[in-house]
Order: C-alpha cells, then sequence, then structure tokens
C-alpha cells in the first residue's frame, strides 16, 4: 500500500516539476519578446511601414566676377511612376495627356527593367501647368503615379555659355551602378564643361524624407513628424572670372557666324569670356533631352556641339 502511495506521489512531483519547467519557459520567452527583443522587433515593423524618400539638393550657383548671376535653378514638377504599384492599362491615355509618343512610358519601363519594381521612375520633367492639374484630378485612379518638384538648371540671365558651362545629363546605368552611393536612378550629372569639372561640389548633398506608407506602399503621413528627416545641403557656388558683360557682347558678336573668342585678363591671365560659336541652347539639355533634338544638334553641319576654342587651331590677332 505505502509503495503505491509513494509511487503516486511521486509522479505528481514529477508532473508538477515538468509543468513549473514549461511554465518557467514560457514566461522567459515572453519576457525575452517583450523587453529583450522589443528593440529588434519595432526596427523591423518600422522598416515594412516607414520609406526614405530622397530630397534632391539644389546645384550650386555660378556667378561672374561681379556677383552677376550667370546659372541658377528653378522648381519643376516631374512625373514618377512606381512600377510595382502602377497599372500599365492607364499607358496610353497618360501618354495622349503627356503629349508623348505612343509606347514611351513602356520603353522607359523596359530600359531601367534591370532596377528594383520599387524604385520610381522618372517619365516626364518640367510638367506645364494643365498636366499638373489633370493629375491632381485624376490621383486616385492613378496608383504609382507621384507628382514631385525638383530642382532644375536655369539658364535665362541673358548669356548662353553653352561650351563653358557646360549641360547635364540623366545618369545612365554604368554611372549609377559605379557611384550608388551618391545618386539615385533619375538624378542628373554634369556630363561637360563646368558641370562636369567641378561635380563633386556642384551636387550638393541629398536630403531624406521618411514617411509613413500602407501595406500598398501608399504614402500615409509623416513618420515622427518629420524629426528623423535629413534636409539636402544646396551645392556650392562658383564664382567664375567671367565678365557677364563682356560674355554678353562677344556672344552677339558672333551670332550667325562660325569661330571663337577668348578674352583674357593679361595680367593674371584671368579669362573675361569665352565663346565658341555656333553654340547651343542650354534650355535643350536642362531637363530630359529628345532624340530629335539630340540629332537636330549632332548632325548640323556647323558642328555646335563642338569646342572651337579649345580644340580648334587659330591665329592670335
Amino acid at each position: 500500500m505505502s509503495d503505491t502511495i509513494f509511487a503516486s506521489k511521486l509522479r505528481r512531483n514529477i508532473l508538477i516539476t515538468f509543468i513549473t519547467f514549461i511554465g518557467i519557459g514560457f514566461i522567459f520567452q515572453l519576457i525575452k519578446m517583450q523587453i529583450i527583443e522589443n528593440a529588434e522587433y519595432t526596427l523591423r515593423s518600422d522598416s515594412n511601414s516607414i520609406k526614405k524618400n530622397p530630397q534632391q539638393a539644389p546645384r550650386g550657383i555660378f556667378f561672374d566676377r561681379n556677383l552677376d548671376v550667370l546659372v541658377s535653378n528653378k522648381p519643376t514638377y516631374t512625373l514618377q511612376i512606381t512600377p510595382a504599384l502602377y497599372d500599365t492599362n492607364y499607358n496610353q491615355k497618360l501618354e495622349s495627356v503627356l503629349n508623348e509618343d505612343r509606347g514611351a512610358i513602356n520603353n522607359i519601363f523596359i530600359k531601367s527593367r534591370i532596377y528594383s519594381k520599387y524604385l520610381p521612375r522618372i517619365i516626364k520633367r518640367d510638367l506645364n501647368f494643365g498636366e499638373v492639374v489633370w493629375f491632381e484630378e485624376n490621383n486616385e485612379d492613378l496608383k504609382g503615379t507621384n507628382i514631385i518638384v525638383q530642382m532644375q538648371r536655369d539658364y535665362s540671365y541673358g548669356v548662353m555659355g553653352s561650351h563653358i558651362f557646360g549641360y547635364l545629363r540623366e545618369i545612365n546605368s554604368a554611372q549609377l551602378s559605379k557611384y550608388e552611393d551618391i545618386y539615385d536612378l533619375g538624378d542628373f550629372i554634369g556630363i561637360t564643361g563646368i558641370e562636369k569639372t567641378y561635380e563633386n561640389i556642384l551636387r550638393g548633398n541629398k536630403g531624406y524624407e521618411f514617411v509613413l506608407v500602407d501595406s500598398k506602399r501608399k504614402t500615409i503621413g509623416r513618420y515622427l513628424e518629420g524629426l528623423n528627416d535629413i534636409p539636402p545641403i544646396k551645392g556650392k557656388d562658383l564664382i567664375l572670372t567671367l565678365d557677364k558683360q563682356a560674355q554678353e557682347v562677344a556672344e552677339r558678336e558672333f551670332q550667325g557666324l562660325s569661330g571663337s573668342l577668348v578674352a583674357i585678363e593679361p595680367s593674371t591671365g584671368e579669362i573675361l569670356a569665352y565663346v565658341s560659336a555656333p553654340e547651343y541652347d542650354l534650355n535643350s539639355f536642362a531637363s530630359v533631352t529628345s532624340t530629335d533634338v539630340i540629332n537636330k544638334i549632332s548632325r548640323d553641319p556647323l558642328k555646335p556641339l563642338f569646342d572651337r576654342a579649345a580644340n580648334s587651331i587659330y591665329p592670335p590677332g
């Protein structure tokens, strides 16, 4: 009888011990999840609901020797489309509104197919007021589209200076692979002239805006009221040795001619005016340059892209 009671007590104690250990394990795991690993789970949750939007930094401004503006920036509206969220059945309608050739949007998607579908593609820059209004009115139906404000080069200060200032162009895949820590898809980079030579200091530092997004990646508000946002830092300005008035006179005198002029201050060697004629309109390169414009300039028998002041041989005088 006593053996039976002893065995029964032993089984009960073992069972109680087993249940106690399981309970302690559950309690420890709960503490671990709620306290120890809380920060990690919060971070994972945030990464799924927070989107980092790059903010373009304004490029540095060009001044002449007297601090008169030669090249500046102006705000423009740009249309972005995120392929993963966009319905391509709207392509034809959008191309009609934007006055683009049929298939233009699909061509952009094809050219950028090596990148994530969640990265926005630049579809058109420098939208006019009517286009912006249309997109705002139809925003609910156009999932994956977004109108953003970007800074664009402003050449409205009375001088052309195409060969000395140079032009910008949207970064290509090879450059993006090389400088992926600096540039994003759709960014512009200096290709010729001063824009290329001083690209590193002209471009500035990009900022970032953190926003909350829902499960469909639609923005639903700012994250922490913008406390973690990183403001962009404008590129450094350049004060050139050019004299704006001298440059204007030189360009005016060479209109309709082919040749070049370099005016130099003898005592210092500073360049006061620099002209290679014929020139090309830098406004054609301020946004996305159409194939027609590029073909027209490159096929021009007077070769406006050729810098005669730097690459031709002329007798002094």
